[in-house]
């Protein structure tokens, strides 16, 4: 009896871990495929895009001629990665604090934006990276 569960064991082992060529398996693959490669960068493309079209796009509109200039180079315009972060979540608390923040601020009418305050960093990151995508194509510094 117990020889036939040790059996069975290791055949559902071996049945789940190699292909017949001797490859590891679909179920466990050791290395991403071609098809994973190709799939997730449009996923998450996707998703960004959700995010931002349901919490910026009617007051950043991409196509347009300000707001592509104000949402271009984002990383390269803010200090520091949190600050942006900080500023999506609750722009009212960064622009008392930051002098690029204030100056963004100034430069756009005193318009406040509002607090996101439900945001995580990776929702933030798959907007900010919808937007350097679509609006640079081949830059992915996401």
């Amino acid at each position: 009896m117990q020889k036939n569960h040790i059996f069975c064991i290791l055949f559902f082992i071996y049945l789940f871990s190699c292909s017949e060529n001797g490859e590891p398996s679909i179920l466990y693959p050791s290395k991403p495929t071609k098809a994973s490669k190709e799939f997730l960068p449009n996923v998450l493309y996707q998703e960004g895009k959700m995010l931002f079209n349901t919490h910026c796009k009617s007051c950043h509109p991409i196509s347009g001629k300000v707001c592509p200039q104000l949402l271009a180079n984002l990383n390269e315009k803010w200090r520091d990665k949190q600050v942006l972060y900080a500023f999506i979540r609750n722009s009212q608390a960064v622009i008392a604090k930051d002098a690029y923040a204030k100056a963004l601020y100034e430069a756009c009418n005193k318009a406040a934006m509002p607090a996101f305050l439900q945001l995580t960093d990776k929702q933030i990151d798959l907007m900010l990276g919808y937007v350097a995508q679509t609006l640079s194509p081949d830059k992915r510094d996401w």
